[in-house]
């Protein structure tokens, strides 16, 4: 088992994946098998929880996860608002993509159609259990959360944006269905990304295994350091170690924020034509035309100030 992330290597990744392919072959039935694979998932562990809120970490795998009869969702915008109607919006998104021969998206929902249809909770759960994959059309993204609801959220089910006005389309949505996702939720130090299909060769999952790990190790905060373990499994298998790391290295979360810079005095104009400055203590200066500033409000006495300067101060 390799010590450093940077270190694992094809073998070590075969070992875990093969035992888990036989695994799967003695638990599964002949018609499990061959009608739709299983979801095979990647769990990492961090040593530290990430400071970050439903980070996504997109993963170009160079074994793609689309399988026959996956479901996907895709969500779109309405052709025109304040309608009631969505039906046009979903008429004309449906003959789009099939011009453009992409046969796998199950079902299109308008934005309308959304808010309108999915309204209560009992309805947005079905919604999240029915679909293996959701997309959205990154026009309507910043909507989507509050229209989805806590459900979709607490469940990693975030819909991967894509660009409707792609120029190529249906490279625009393979490569979005083919990548995996990793969902960093900020709350827990374990997070799970579904990195391969049962249906592949155990040098295809080993080869997606090992671009994830390369990419978690450059964008996860703390950077390799910050990864305590990684395991595959699928659903409702025991989890195989795939790496583990060297006990005792220390790892440091880098800082949250920018350090905030000492906020500029603020310039108010007024019908004077005249300045005023704001300073840290809430005292403003007035400045004339030459230059020289004097006091207009602030210390402990403006009561000889003109009631027109006190007003608008």
């Amino acid at each position: 088992m390799a010590s450093r992330i940077s270190n694992l290597t094809e073998q070590q990744v075969l070992e875990p994946t093969k035992a888990l392919l036989e695994y799967l072959k003695k638990t599964r039935s002949n018609a499990e098998l061959f009608d739709v694979p299983t979801k095979i998932l990647l769990t990492v562990t961090f040593k530290l929880i990430p400071i970050v809120k439903n980070k996504v970490v997109k993963i170009k795998v160079p074994n793609g996860l689309k399988f026959c009869n996956q479901d996907v969702c895709l969500f779109v915008r309405d052709l025109k608002r304040g309608e009631r109607d969505y039906e046009p919006s979903q008429v004309h998104f449906k003959e789009m993509l099939a011009s453009k021969g992409i046969d796998y998206i199950s079902e299109v929902i308008p934005l309308k159609c959304l808010k309108l249809e999915y309204r209560q909770i009992e309805a947005k759960k079905n919604l999240c259990n029915k679909y293996d994959l959701f997309l959205a059309d990154d026009r309507i993204f910043g909507n989507l959360p509050r229209t989805l609801g806590k459900d979709f959220a607490r469940r990693k089910r975030i819909p991967i944006q894509v660009k409707m006005t792609a120029k190529d389309l249906k490279k625009e949505l393979d490569q979005a269905v083919n990548n995996a996702y990793m969902v960093i939720t900020g709350k827990g130090s374990c997070s799970l990304v579904h990195i391969a299909n049962s249906n592949m060769t155990d040098k295809e999952i080993a080869a997606n295994i090992l671009m994830a790990a390369k990419v978690l190790a450059e964008v996860v905060p703390g950077g390799a350091e910050n990864i305590r373990n990684i395991y595959i499994k699928t659903e409702d298998s025991p989890s195989l170690p795939v790496y583990i790391a060297k006990p005792g290295c220390d790892t440091q979360l880098p800082a949250t924020g920018k350090i905030p810079k000492k906020p500029e005095p603020e310039v108010i104009n007024w019908s004077l034509r005249a300045k005023a400055f704001v300073t840290e203590s809430n005292d403003i200066y007035l400045c004339s035309k030459s230059g020289e500033r004097k006091l207009l409000w602030g210390g402990s006495d403006f009561s000889n100030m003109p009631e027109k300067k006190r007003l608008f101060a």
